[in-house]
Protein backbone atom coordinates (compact mmCIF):
# COMPACT_ATOMS: atom_id res chain seq x y z
CA UNK A 1 0.00 0.00 0.00
CA UNK A 2 1.36 3.50 -1.29
CA UNK A 3 1.97 5.75 1.86
CA UNK A 4 -0.89 8.40 0.47
CA UNK A 5 -3.30 5.55 0.86
CA UNK A 6 -2.18 4.71 4.42
CA UNK A 7 -2.72 8.54 5.16
CA UNK A 8 -6.61 8.49 3.72
CA UNK A 9 -7.24 5.42 5.27
CA UNK A 10 -5.99 6.75 8.45
CA UNK A 11 -7.54 10.07 7.93
CA UNK A 12 -11.41 8.27 7.42
CA UNK A 13 -10.94 6.20 10.03
CA UNK A 14 -10.22 9.41 12.42
CA UNK A 15 -13.00 11.57 11.18
CA UNK A 16 -15.52 8.11 11.81
CA UNK A 17 -14.48 8.16 15.38
CA UNK A 18 -15.08 11.75 15.58
CA UNK A 19 -18.50 12.59 17.05
CA UNK A 20 -20.51 13.71 14.17
CA UNK A 21 -22.46 17.64 14.42
CA UNK A 22 -24.63 17.82 16.88
CA UNK A 23 -28.57 16.87 16.24
CA UNK A 24 -30.71 20.08 18.10
CA UNK A 25 -34.86 20.10 18.46
CA UNK A 26 -35.73 23.63 19.72
CA UNK A 27 -39.37 23.28 20.62
CA UNK A 28 -41.60 25.45 22.46
CA UNK A 29 -41.19 23.96 25.78
CA UNK A 30 -37.93 21.95 25.42
CA UNK A 31 -34.46 21.99 23.90
CA UNK A 32 -33.00 18.56 22.90
CA UNK A 33 -29.87 17.80 21.83
CA UNK A 34 -28.08 14.88 20.85
CA UNK A 35 -24.45 13.99 19.33
CA UNK A 36 -23.38 10.16 17.66
CA UNK A 37 -20.26 8.51 17.51
CA UNK A 38 -19.63 5.69 14.98
CA UNK A 39 -17.97 2.55 17.13
CA UNK A 40 -16.87 0.45 14.36
CA UNK A 41 -20.41 -0.37 12.21
CA UNK A 42 -22.55 0.78 14.93
CA UNK A 43 -23.69 4.41 15.51
CA UNK A 44 -24.22 5.19 19.20
CA UNK A 45 -25.47 7.92 21.39
CA UNK A 46 -22.32 10.03 22.95
CA UNK A 47 -24.04 13.10 24.51
CA UNK A 48 -27.47 13.53 24.45
CA UNK A 49 -29.69 16.40 27.03
CA UNK A 50 -33.43 17.49 26.94
CA UNK A 51 -33.65 20.78 28.51
CA UNK A 52 -37.37 22.80 29.77
CA UNK A 53 -37.36 26.23 29.04
CA UNK A 54 -39.23 28.84 30.96
CA UNK A 55 -40.20 30.61 27.80
CA UNK A 56 -39.15 31.37 24.01
CA UNK A 57 -35.62 31.82 23.30
CA UNK A 58 -35.69 35.82 21.99
CA UNK A 59 -31.80 36.06 21.24
CA UNK A 60 -28.55 34.23 20.56
CA UNK A 61 -27.82 35.14 24.47
CA UNK A 62 -30.59 33.31 25.84
CA UNK A 63 -30.05 30.06 23.46
CA UNK A 64 -25.87 30.74 24.25
CA UNK A 65 -26.65 30.57 27.54
CA UNK A 66 -29.12 27.26 27.98
CA UNK A 67 -26.84 25.58 25.11
CA UNK A 68 -23.88 27.04 28.12
CA UNK A 69 -26.18 24.78 30.54
CA UNK A 70 -26.32 21.38 28.29
CA UNK A 71 -22.36 21.26 27.75
CA UNK A 72 -21.67 21.53 31.27
CA UNK A 73 -24.51 18.95 31.88
CA UNK A 74 -23.01 16.36 28.70
CA UNK A 75 -20.00 15.85 26.64
CA UNK A 76 -21.13 17.59 23.50
CA UNK A 77 -18.10 18.36 20.94
CA UNK A 78 -18.03 21.20 18.61
CA UNK A 79 -20.54 23.73 17.18
CA UNK A 80 -22.07 22.10 13.76
CA UNK A 81 -25.88 21.41 13.55
CA UNK A 82 -28.47 19.59 12.04
CA UNK A 83 -31.94 21.31 12.98
CA UNK A 84 -35.43 21.54 11.82
CA UNK A 85 -37.61 24.46 12.07
CA UNK A 86 -39.94 24.77 14.73
CA UNK A 87 -43.17 23.70 14.27
CA UNK A 88 -45.00 27.05 14.53
CA UNK A 89 -42.66 28.62 11.84
CA UNK A 90 -43.56 25.59 9.37
CA UNK A 91 -46.67 24.54 7.46
CA UNK A 92 -46.43 20.69 6.81
CA UNK A 93 -48.74 19.89 3.85
CA UNK A 94 -49.47 17.11 1.24
CA UNK A 95 -49.84 17.76 -2.48
CA UNK A 96 -51.36 14.94 -4.87
CA UNK A 97 -50.30 15.90 -8.75
CA UNK A 98 -49.99 14.00 -11.80
CA UNK A 99 -46.23 14.29 -13.46
CA UNK A 100 -47.33 13.99 -17.20
CA UNK A 101 -44.26 13.52 -19.17
CA UNK A 102 -41.80 15.96 -20.09
CA UNK A 103 -43.42 18.01 -17.23
CA UNK A 104 -40.76 19.36 -14.49
CA UNK A 105 -41.84 18.28 -11.09
CA UNK A 106 -40.57 21.12 -8.57
CA UNK A 107 -42.12 23.56 -10.81
CA UNK A 108 -45.19 21.11 -10.71
CA UNK A 109 -45.11 21.18 -6.92
CA UNK A 110 -44.74 24.86 -6.66
CA UNK A 111 -47.56 25.57 -8.73
CA UNK A 112 -49.73 23.71 -6.43
CA UNK A 113 -48.43 25.39 -3.49
CA UNK A 114 -48.97 28.66 -4.92
CA UNK A 115 -52.76 27.62 -5.56
CA UNK A 116 -53.19 26.27 -2.03
CA UNK A 117 -51.33 29.30 -0.17
CA UNK A 118 -51.02 31.81 -2.34
CA UNK A 119 -48.17 33.66 -3.51
CA UNK A 120 -44.74 32.04 -2.81
CA UNK A 121 -43.03 35.60 -2.66
CA UNK A 122 -40.81 35.60 0.58
CA UNK A 123 -41.35 31.79 1.29
CA UNK A 124 -39.45 29.36 1.41
CA UNK A 125 -40.09 25.41 -0.21
CA UNK A 126 -39.27 22.27 0.29
CA UNK A 127 -40.58 18.79 -0.28
CA UNK A 128 -39.87 14.86 -0.39
CA UNK A 129 -41.59 12.24 -2.40
CA UNK A 130 -43.98 10.23 -0.22
CA UNK A 131 -45.46 7.91 -2.65
CA UNK A 132 -45.24 6.93 -5.97
CA UNK A 133 -47.77 4.14 -6.71
CA UNK A 134 -46.13 2.97 -10.08
CA UNK A 135 -43.74 3.55 -12.27
CA UNK A 136 -46.04 3.20 -15.27
CA UNK A 137 -48.46 5.68 -13.27
CA UNK A 138 -48.88 9.53 -13.76
CA UNK A 139 -50.28 10.19 -10.05
CA UNK A 140 -47.40 10.96 -7.18
CA UNK A 141 -48.13 12.94 -3.93
CA UNK A 142 -45.57 14.95 -1.83
CA UNK A 143 -44.58 16.22 1.94
CA UNK A 144 -44.11 19.79 1.00
CA UNK A 145 -42.75 22.58 3.70
CA UNK A 146 -43.78 26.10 3.41
CA UNK A 147 -41.97 28.62 5.64
CA UNK A 148 -42.03 32.50 5.84
CA UNK A 149 -38.76 32.95 4.48
CA UNK A 150 -38.04 35.62 7.42
CA UNK A 151 -39.05 33.02 9.75
CA UNK A 152 -35.86 30.75 8.39
CA UNK A 153 -33.63 33.53 8.30
CA UNK A 154 -34.35 34.37 12.29
CA UNK A 155 -34.29 30.85 13.44
CA UNK A 156 -30.82 30.60 11.46
CA UNK A 157 -29.80 33.83 12.73
CA UNK A 158 -30.15 32.80 16.23
CA UNK A 159 -28.70 29.78 16.05
CA UNK A 160 -25.46 31.21 14.26
CA UNK A 161 -25.71 34.20 17.09
CA UNK A 162 -25.45 31.50 19.85
CA UNK A 163 -22.13 30.61 18.02
CA UNK A 164 -23.87 27.56 16.17
CA UNK A 165 -22.87 26.57 12.56
CA UNK A 166 -26.22 24.66 10.68
CA UNK A 167 -24.83 22.33 8.24
CA UNK A 168 -28.33 20.99 7.28
CA UNK A 169 -32.00 22.33 7.75
CA UNK A 170 -34.37 18.98 7.73
CA UNK A 171 -38.10 18.02 7.53
CA UNK A 172 -38.96 16.62 11.03
CA UNK A 173 -41.31 13.83 9.62
CA UNK A 174 -37.92 13.07 7.74
CA UNK A 175 -35.75 13.20 10.36
CA UNK A 176 -38.10 10.34 12.41
CA UNK A 177 -38.04 8.62 9.69
CA UNK A 178 -34.25 8.04 9.60
CA UNK A 179 -34.03 7.09 13.11
CA UNK A 180 -36.86 4.37 12.59
CA UNK A 181 -34.81 2.92 10.07
CA UNK A 182 -32.16 2.93 12.48
CA UNK A 183 -33.64 1.18 15.18
CA UNK A 184 -35.98 -1.51 13.20
CA UNK A 185 -34.41 -5.00 13.70
CA UNK A 186 -34.75 -4.84 9.75
CA UNK A 187 -35.59 -1.25 8.36
CA UNK A 188 -35.86 -2.80 4.85
CA UNK A 189 -38.86 -4.90 5.76
CA UNK A 190 -40.35 -2.93 9.12
CA UNK A 191 -43.53 -1.32 8.61
CA UNK A 192 -44.14 1.83 11.26
CA UNK A 193 -46.84 3.83 12.66
CA UNK A 194 -45.23 6.66 14.09
CA UNK A 195 -47.44 8.91 16.58
CA UNK A 196 -45.17 12.68 16.98
CA UNK A 197 -47.95 14.07 19.91
CA UNK A 198 -46.59 17.66 20.81
CA UNK A 199 -48.08 20.69 22.92
CA UNK A 200 -49.44 22.39 20.17
CA UNK A 201 -48.86 20.45 16.76
CA UNK A 202 -49.34 16.14 16.43
CA UNK A 203 -49.10 14.27 12.84
CA UNK A 204 -48.86 10.64 12.37
CA UNK A 205 -46.30 9.14 9.28
CA UNK A 206 -46.32 5.43 8.56
CA UNK A 207 -43.43 4.22 7.23
CA UNK A 208 -43.42 1.27 4.51
CA UNK A 209 -39.59 -0.23 5.06
CA UNK A 210 -37.68 2.89 3.75
CA UNK A 211 -40.55 4.62 2.19
CA UNK A 212 -42.66 7.38 4.16
CA UNK A 213 -46.25 6.60 2.41
CA UNK A 214 -48.36 8.80 4.41
CA UNK A 215 -48.49 11.96 6.26
CA UNK A 216 -51.48 13.24 8.24
CA UNK A 217 -51.76 16.16 11.05
CA UNK A 218 -53.80 14.91 14.13
CA UNK A 219 -56.69 16.42 15.78
CA UNK A 220 -55.23 16.46 19.49
CA UNK A 221 -54.53 19.53 21.71
CA UNK A 222 -52.67 19.25 24.82
CA UNK A 223 -53.94 22.64 26.01
CA UNK A 224 -57.74 20.77 25.34
CA UNK A 225 -56.39 17.81 27.79
CA UNK A 226 -55.34 20.10 30.39
CA UNK A 227 -58.37 22.08 30.02
CA UNK A 228 -60.52 18.85 30.82
CA UNK A 229 -58.51 18.06 33.94
CA UNK A 230 -58.77 20.99 35.13
CA UNK A 231 -62.68 21.28 34.65
CA UNK A 232 -63.29 17.63 36.16
CA UNK A 233 -60.74 18.26 39.02
CA UNK A 234 -60.87 21.93 39.72
CA UNK A 235 -57.28 23.16 39.51
CA UNK A 236 -55.43 25.12 37.60
CA UNK A 237 -53.29 24.73 34.47
CA UNK A 238 -50.08 23.89 35.95
CA UNK A 239 -51.16 21.56 38.55
CA UNK A 240 -52.98 19.72 36.06
CA UNK A 241 -49.72 19.74 33.87
CA UNK A 242 -47.63 18.69 36.81
CA UNK A 243 -49.75 15.92 37.57
CA UNK A 244 -49.82 14.42 33.87
CA UNK A 245 -46.14 14.83 34.00
CA UNK A 246 -45.87 12.58 37.04
CA UNK A 247 -48.42 10.14 36.93
CA UNK A 248 -49.41 10.84 33.74
CA UNK A 249 -52.43 7.88 32.31
CA UNK A 250 -50.89 4.89 33.77
CA UNK A 251 -53.57 2.23 35.20
CA UNK A 252 -50.73 0.82 38.00
CA UNK A 253 -47.94 2.51 39.78
CA UNK A 254 -46.65 2.94 43.39
CA UNK A 255 -49.87 2.86 45.87
CA UNK A 256 -49.74 6.42 45.93
CA UNK A 257 -50.34 7.83 42.38
CA UNK A 258 -51.98 4.34 41.11
CA UNK A 259 -55.36 6.46 41.57
CA UNK A 260 -54.18 9.62 40.37
CA UNK A 261 -53.27 8.10 37.09
CA UNK A 262 -56.41 6.23 37.00
CA UNK A 263 -58.53 8.86 37.44
CA UNK A 264 -56.26 10.64 34.97
CA UNK A 265 -56.71 8.26 32.27
CA UNK A 266 -60.82 8.15 32.74
CA UNK A 267 -60.79 11.87 32.20
CA UNK A 268 -58.50 11.64 29.13
CA UNK A 269 -59.84 8.32 27.33
CA UNK A 270 -62.05 9.95 24.91
CA UNK A 271 -58.95 12.11 23.61
CA UNK A 272 -56.79 9.16 23.37
CA UNK A 273 -59.30 7.53 21.36
CA UNK A 274 -59.62 9.87 19.10
CA UNK A 275 -56.25 9.42 18.41
CA UNK A 276 -56.38 6.04 18.17
CA UNK A 277 -59.33 6.48 15.50
CA UNK A 278 -57.25 8.36 13.37
CA UNK A 279 -54.34 5.78 13.56
CA UNK A 280 -57.05 3.13 12.59
CA UNK A 281 -57.96 5.31 9.38
CA UNK A 282 -54.51 5.54 8.56
CA UNK A 283 -53.84 1.96 8.53
CA UNK A 284 -57.10 0.95 6.76
CA UNK A 285 -55.61 3.40 4.02
CA UNK A 286 -52.53 1.52 4.38
CA UNK A 287 -53.89 -1.47 3.93
CA UNK A 288 -56.25 -0.12 1.06
CA UNK A 289 -52.65 0.48 -0.78
CA UNK A 290 -50.61 -2.67 0.25
CA UNK A 291 -52.98 -5.39 -0.57
CA UNK A 292 -54.03 -5.62 2.88
CA UNK A 293 -50.89 -5.48 4.47
CA UNK A 294 -50.36 -3.61 7.80
CA UNK A 295 -47.75 -1.85 10.04
CA UNK A 296 -45.76 -3.78 12.47
CA UNK A 297 -45.81 -1.75 15.36
CA UNK A 298 -46.84 1.95 16.69
CA UNK A 299 -43.63 4.29 17.64
CA UNK A 300 -44.30 7.21 19.66
CA UNK A 301 -42.23 10.43 20.30
CA UNK A 302 -43.01 14.15 21.40
CA UNK A 303 -43.78 15.49 25.27
CA UNK A 304 -47.39 14.18 25.36
CA UNK A 305 -45.35 10.53 25.18
CA UNK A 306 -43.36 11.23 28.05
CA UNK A 307 -46.60 11.32 30.31
CA UNK A 308 -46.63 7.92 32.02
CA UNK A 309 -49.01 5.26 30.76
CA UNK A 310 -49.51 6.85 27.63
CA UNK A 311 -47.83 3.55 25.46
CA UNK A 312 -50.13 1.37 27.63
CA UNK A 313 -53.34 3.08 26.73
CA UNK A 314 -52.67 3.60 23.19
CA UNK A 315 -51.72 0.01 22.90
CA UNK A 316 -55.28 -0.99 24.42
CA UNK A 317 -56.90 1.11 21.98
CA UNK A 318 -54.96 0.08 18.89
CA UNK A 319 -54.52 -3.71 19.66
CA UNK A 320 -50.98 -3.48 18.03
CA UNK A 321 -47.44 -3.56 19.92
CA UNK A 322 -46.87 0.43 20.72
CA UNK A 323 -43.43 1.62 22.27
CA UNK A 324 -42.29 5.00 23.22
CA UNK A 325 -39.24 5.46 20.82
CA UNK A 326 -36.33 5.76 22.81
CA UNK A 327 -32.59 6.24 20.91
CA UNK A 328 -30.81 5.91 24.04
CA UNK A 329 -32.29 1.77 24.42
CA UNK A 330 -32.67 0.98 20.64
CA UNK A 331 -28.97 2.88 19.63
CA UNK A 332 -26.99 2.64 22.61
CA UNK A 333 -25.26 4.73 24.25
CA UNK A 334 -21.80 6.00 25.73
CA UNK A 335 -21.53 4.84 29.78
CA UNK A 336 -21.96 9.02 30.37
CA UNK A 337 -24.90 9.22 29.06
CA UNK A 338 -27.74 9.79 31.33
CA UNK A 339 -30.21 12.37 30.61
CA UNK A 340 -33.03 13.08 32.90
CA UNK A 341 -35.55 10.10 32.93
CA UNK A 342 -38.68 10.39 31.14
CA UNK A 343 -37.41 12.09 28.25
CA UNK A 344 -36.34 9.47 26.03
CA UNK A 345 -39.16 10.92 23.84
CA UNK A 346 -38.13 14.19 23.42
CA UNK A 347 -34.75 13.32 22.32
CA UNK A 348 -36.22 10.93 18.79
CA UNK A 349 -35.81 14.38 16.75
CA UNK A 350 -33.02 15.10 17.60
CA UNK A 351 -31.41 11.61 17.02
CA UNK A 352 -33.34 11.76 13.67
CA UNK A 353 -31.74 14.80 12.72
CA UNK A 354 -27.92 13.96 14.37
CA UNK A 355 -28.21 10.87 12.32
CA UNK A 356 -28.37 13.35 8.94
CA UNK A 357 -25.27 14.19 9.98
CA UNK A 358 -23.84 10.85 10.34
CA UNK A 359 -25.19 9.28 7.12
CA UNK A 360 -26.33 11.90 4.81
CA UNK A 361 -28.87 13.43 3.09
Amino acid sequence: MKLSEIAASLTHALDRSRPGPIGLDLGLERLSMVQLKNRGRATRVCAATSLGLEGKLESGRDLKRVMREAFKLRAFRGRRVVTALPADDVKLMVLNYELEQGHDEPSVILNLVEERTGSLDERVVDYVSIRKLSEKEREHSALVAVAREEAVIDYLELLRSAGLKVEALEIAPIAVRRLVMAVAEDSRRENALVLHLGPRHSHLTVLWGRRLILYRELEFDQNEMIERVCGSLDMSPETAARLLNQHGVAADGAADGAEIGQTLRQILQPCFGSVAEQADNARVYTASRTRGESVDAVYLLGPIARWPGVDQLLHELLHIPVRILDPLEQLGGEPDVDPSPGTAADLALATGLALRGMEGP
